[in-house]
């Protein structure tokens, strides 16, 4: 699957522009049957950013130190972010932040978020465990 903008819809093809800046050219017939997603009619999107944190971190504080990061990026007027506990993993617990941005906003805000979590995350003590195995031995 591709994702671009449409660049041109012409009688075989219809081409499109990556984010990356390739053209890609899609033949008509692929398109016509494909489920097609378009991101930018609404002139909005929703971040849903997963993160994990270690069952040892208290919930509240992870969900607040999301919640202030969001308080900085550039929300939609009339939206309110939200953060939920979204999966109770092998080595962490799940926690997704969601807020609207314009469809503008969207990756600089997400890529600034993603940031924002490690930095914050490391200054309030909350840490982002990764897989681990414990193994028990016997005679």
């Amino acid at each position: 699957a591709e994702s671009g903008t449409v660049e041109e819809i012409g009688m075989i093809y219809t081409r499109i522009v990556t984010p990356d800046g390739r053209r890609i050219y899609i033949p008509n017939s692929d398109a016509a049957s494909a489920r097609i997603c378009n991101y930018s009619a609404e002139g909005k999107r929703r971040i849903d950013l997963a993160v994990t944190a270690s069952y040892a971190d208290d919930t509240q504080t992870v969900k607040d130190t999301l919640l202030s990061l969001a308080a900085h990026s550039p929300c939609l007027e009339g939206t309110t972010p939200e953060v939920y506990v979204t999966g109770l993993l092998d080595s962490s617990v799940q926690y997704t932040l969601r807020l609207w941005v314009s469809e503008a906003d969207y990756w600089p805000t997400r890529y600034a978020l993603t940031e924002a979590v490690k930095r914050e995350f490391d200054a309030a003590g909350i840490s982002i465990p990764y897989p681990q195995m414990d193994v028990h031995l016997t005679k």
